[in-house]
Formats: structure tokens, sequence, C-alpha cells
């Protein structure tokens, strides 16, 4: 990692969790540390990707530390990728994305 903050890239459903996100942000920043979210214009946006190109290209770029959380809206009977699907919702694959040895991971579950 450059001498730099940690970059802490935070994937979940966005909406339904907009209250644990915002949370889990200030709680980031507190720390010194560069929240990598969507809503908050952290994220860099490629207008020829789609929404999950964006988001998976900002998860192998930008994620320093991966932090998930699972909330009610993902389906607990669905098993997670072991590779991205361009047609799959981006918090699924994302974890897959992840530089090997070189990103810290954290799940949350939010019953």
């Amino acid at each position: 990692m450059e001498n730099r903050p940690p970059n802490v890239f935070v994937s979940s459903t966005m909406y339904d969790l907009s209250d644990l996100r915002g949370q889990l942000r200030g709680f980031i920043e507190g720390l010194g540390w560069r929240a990598v979210m969507a809503e908050h214009g952290s994220f860099s946006v490629d207008a020829t990707e789609t929404t999950v190109e964006n988001s998976l290209r900002n998860v192998r770029e930008n994620a320093d530390v991966f932090v998930m959380i699972v909330g009610r809206a993902m389906a607990p009977s669905t098993p997670m990728p072991t590779s991205p699907s361009p047609t799959s919702s981006s918090v699924r694959p994302e974890p897959v994305e992840c530089p090997p040895m070189s990103s810290l991971t954290r799940v949350f579950l939010r019953s």
C-alpha cells in the first residue's frame, strides 16, 4: 500500500442500507481513511461502462480494504459467484474482484 490513507470500498445494496452506509462512512472518515462509495462522489464512473462494470473496476483499482454489508435484500439461497457476470448485481461479484493479498476483506450481516 502506498503512503496514503487506505481506501475502504463499501459494498452493499445502496438504498435499503443507506442509514448504515452513512454511519460507516462517518466511521471510516473519522479514522482519516477514504470511503469509496458510489453515492458520495468518491467512486469514479466511466460513462462507457455499465453500473456493474464501474463497480467492479473500482474494486480492482481502489480497494485497500473491502467491506461488504449483507442485508435483507440479498437472497441467502443464491450462491456467491466465482467469477463476475456483467448481467448480475454488482454486489455479488465485487468480492471476486478484490486483488489477491492486497485487500483486507470484511463482511457484515444485518438482520
